[in-house]
């Protein structure tokens, strides 16, 4: 944070779709954002209507560049400007919609990758490695009840953290604080503006289906810095997409059979017979984790190297953030049943997705005919 800043200099939209635009140069003060334009920006980039961006009551406000100056200088309050880029989660600014934080997969999947995909989208040389700072700054319940959001957050910003109370602190006193680059990530403008978030509930899907096919590997830096402050080993970076890590590939299988949603007992010894098949045979290196048991710690250190990772449809597949792009996830579905929450994470992150209904494969070219999510209830029961 510096009171450094250059003057005069037009507030820019970079990228982004509705509920994850990326600015440059966007001020805020008091419940308000300020986009401070000049001839060049307002003929060429026509700002988004608020609705787009953001939900709550904060308002956005453009105004000339010419009168930045005077303003500051008009409204007291300190001047604190955000070099480098800033993750702005927006969850939690409207008190009548539902914030998700506080559960691992919507925070880490869909806010954080989504927010995290936008930056990438509009980056600079610059940008390529630099990882940004996290702000929070109206939802102060965002730790999930087994820590693994505070353990993933503290792992991958460090002290780059602005949350609630801080953000108070600044708003209370009438600081002015400018951002150099800045995504808002707001669930709510994603679903009002993008009919594929709505189709199939996925808020980041819009943003997610921005990217080439396959991704570049842009969450590589952010995974990394997770496994250091972890204390663990990073592994080598996979020379092709679908190519294992190692001369013998690793496969995870994510044991759910101490929970409701689980696979037959016959099943699931039935694969656990194979998995060790394989592994007799050197054909593969087996992991078999029950990650409810484990610390978030452990629960990294078994996916970092994997380059299979299978599992029943739940919260464990999102553990595929920390397997190295490329490699390969199985999700297995009750018959008659298909939600897209760990295909479009693989879809993001280069790795290949294979969906399967008892004993066959369920392509992507059968998913439209379902338009959209098929009986999730049946997924709870």
């Amino acid at each position: 944070m510096s009171t450094d800043y250059e003057a005069n200099r037009p507030t820019k939209l970079t990228g982004g779709v509705s509920g994850f635009y990326v600015f440059e140069q966007l001020w805020y003060r008091n419940g308000t954002f300020y986009a401070f334009q000049d001839n060049t920006t307002i003929d060429t980039q026509p700002f988004p209507d608020r609705d787009t961006i953001m939900s709550g009551p904060h308002d956005t406000v453009l105004l000339p560049i010419t009168t930045q100056q005077e303003l500051f200088r008009e409204l007291d309050g300190e001047i604190r400007f955000l070099k480098g880029q800033t993750l702005f989660l927006n969850d939690g600014a409207d008190q009548w919609n539902w914030s998700y934080l506080s559960w691992f997969h919507h925070f880490a999947a869909e806010v954080l990758l989504g927010g995290i995909t936008a930056l990438s989208l509009a980056r600079s040389v610059e940008d390529a490695k630099s990882i940004p700072r996290l702000m929070i700054p109206w939802e102060g319940n965002w730790k999930d009840g087994y820590g693994i959001n505070e353990v993933m957050v503290s792992g991958m910003f460090g002290k780059d953290l602005v949350e609630k109370d801080q953000w108070d602190r600044w708003s209370e006193k009438g600081d002015w604080v400018g951002f150099e680059k800045v995504v808002i990530v707001d669930r709510y403008a994603s679903h009002r503006h993008n009919p594929i978030a709505n189709e199939w509930n996925k808020m980041a899907l819009p943003i997610f289906s921005e990217l080439p096919a396959p991704p570049p590997p842009f969450f590589t830096p952010y995974r990394e810095a997770l496994l250091h402050n972890l204390g663990l080993a990073i592994p080598p970076t996979r020379q092709q997409y679908g190519k294992s890590l190692n001369k013998i590939p690793k496969i995870v299988y994510l044991d759910r059979q101490d929970t409701n949603r689980k696979l037959t007992e016959g099943d699931h010894k039935g694969l656990l017979d194979v998995l060790k098949g394989l592994e007799k045979e050197r054909k593969a290196v087996v992991g078999v984790p029950h990650l409810a048991e484990m610390d978030c710690r452990y629960q990294v250190k078994a996916v970092k190297d994997a380059d299979v990772i299978i599992g029943v449809h739940g919260n464990g597949l999102t553990h595929q953030m920390w397997m190295s792009e490329g490699g390969v996830v199985i999700e297995l579905f009750i018959p008659d049943a298909l939600l897209r929450d760990y295909e479009v994470l693989s879809q993001a992150l280069g790795h290949r997705h294979i969906a399967t209904w008892g004993d066959r494969i369920l392509p992507p070219s059968e998913w439209g005919y379902f338009k959209g999510e098929l009986n999730p209830t049946i997924l709870h029961n």
